[in-house]
């Protein structure tokens, strides 16, 4: 997929002559639908995943991991077609984040991973709710999902600065 800001969404509407509201509410449209589309890929993938043999469970893992790229890159170049969306200037550089989102969500858990799954430390589960996926996991019982980054904001109790800063320094 490519990659579109708020100011190359409004030369292609020049380009084209189409009015610059109608582009990005398309491009928008467009990426609700990939985020959508990801997002019921994952959850039948993640249905099928129970009792499957090994190398299909690989290959089921990859589905979803290349699921979840695709909605977190969906997600952000959303946050990018806001005409008031600048890069950060907060000393941290896309390397240092990017590298914080790669960081091996598994090593940060407090609970056994088994089958990709494991006790949500966010309440208290007697059965593993949380889906582990390399740097991505999602709490059944709490319908929400986290990145590397947002599970250490929301264990730590860090800012996202601070989140990408610890996970350089322990990756």
């Amino acid at each position: 997929m490519v990659s579109m800001s708020y100011q190359k969404v409004k030369e292609k509407a020049t380009d084209f002559e189409i009015p610059l509201t109608w582009g990005l509410e398309k491009r928008r449209e467009y990426l609700q639908d990939i985020i959508e589309h990801n997002e019921t890929a994952v959850m039948e993938t993640i249905k099928k995943l129970a009792g499957s043999d090994e190398l299909y469970l690989a290959l089921l893992n990859r589905r979803v991991t290349d699921a979840f790229k695709e909605i977190k890159h969906a997600q952000f170049e959303l946050q990018r077609l806001s005409p008031e969306w600048r890069p950060h200037k907060n000393g941290l550089d896309d390397e240092m984040i990017e590298r914080a989102r790669d960081y091996t969500i598994k090593s940060l858990l407090p609970h056994p991973v088994k089958h990709n799954m494991t006790l949500c430390p966010f309440h208290n589960d007697h059965t593993p709710s949380l889906y582990v996926n390399s740097n991505f996991v999602y709490c059944f019982s709490c319908n929400k999902g986290w990145n590397s980054i947002d599970f250490v904001m929301a264990t730590k109790g860090y800012d996202f600065k601070e989140a990408v800063k610890y996970l350089n320094e322990i990756g």
